[in-house]
């Protein structure tokens, strides 16, 4: 029931098309007059048109819509959090995260403080400038990073994401990060497991989306083995229609190796485990 809804794209697909989501946040028809309701509309492209095969991010893929299904389903442990998403393309699971927790924090006139910081991030800069408007529409007052949420570029890799986390962020980690549909070629695997690791704080978590797809080389195994050799541990907690999500950790050993590796100057967040 708290499912989000589609609205119909542009049909030739070649001019920026609008995507509507419409999430209800309560566990009642989602149909009924609901004053806890989410809109998110997103600009992009359909999957199939040439914008989209020069850049994967400029349109919405099944595992984005459901992750949004579990950050619902979550969202009580989203408050007061720092977040980052990665590979956020146009934006959908991130914007939605800062939603739900502006609307968890808002008190009973409407008046919102929300010290939860939601970090979205792209290395590619066509869906960069997609997902900055797409944030100024649906979240005006985060427009040029003022307030909770911020885009910027990340190119994944140790040494990127370290330089990421100091000019950004103020070397301080995220308690929840997030990523679904980004893994299309096995070379990205290796820095996207070193961002994580360098991201991720010692009790934090990572969301992450996949979908099994027949004309993908890359398989979930692939990724998964190389969750273990990063020092951390996954538990697959949903799976359907060939989309699974994994939270993924630090196992006790990992933790106490990056800790005892890692950069002096890096903080980690004020957030508890779940």
């Amino acid at each position: 029931n708290t499912a989000p809804k589609s609205a119909a794209s542009n049909a030739d697909g070649a001019a920026a098309s609008s995507s509507a989501r419409e999430c209800a946040t309560e566990d009642d028809d989602p149909s009924a007059n609901n004053t806890n309701a989410i809109s998110i509309k997103l600009n992009g492209y359909k999957y199939d048109s040439d914008e989209t095969f020069n850049s994967t991010g400029l349109t919405l893929w099944r595992a984005a819509e459901h992750l949004c299904y579990y950050l619902i389903r979550r969202r009580g442990v989203l408050q007061n959090k720092r977040m980052c998403e990665l590979g956020c393309g146009l934006g959908l699971c991130g914007i939605l995260a800062h939603s739900l927790t502006s609307l968890l924090n808002a008190d009973s006139a409407g008046n919102v403080q929300n010290e939860t910081e939601v970090y979205l991030t792209d290395g590619d800069t066509d869906a960069l400038a997609q997902l900055r408007a797409n944030v100024r529409q649906n979240a005006p007052s985060a427009d040029r990073n003022v307030g909770t949420i911020h885009c910027n570029q990340l190119i994944w890799g140790r040494e990127n994401t370290a330089n990421f986390l100091k000019r950004h962020c103020s070397n301080r980690q995220f308690d929840i990060l997030m990523a679904s549909d980004v893994v299309y070629v096995a070379d990205i695997i290796e820095p996207l497991m070193e961002t994580v690791q360098t991201l991720l704080a010692p009790e934090g978590v990572f969301w992450f989306a996949y979908c099994s797809r027949r004309n993908v080389p890359v398989k979930i195994d692939l990724v998964l083995e190389a969750v273990l050799e990063a020092g951390l541990v996954y538990d697959c907690v949903e799976e359907v229609d060939g989309i699974m999500i994994y939270e993924i950790r630090w196992s006790e050993s990992g933790r106490l190796a990056d800790k005892a590796g890692g950069d002096n100057d890096i903080s980690v967040s004020g957030g508890g485990r779940d």
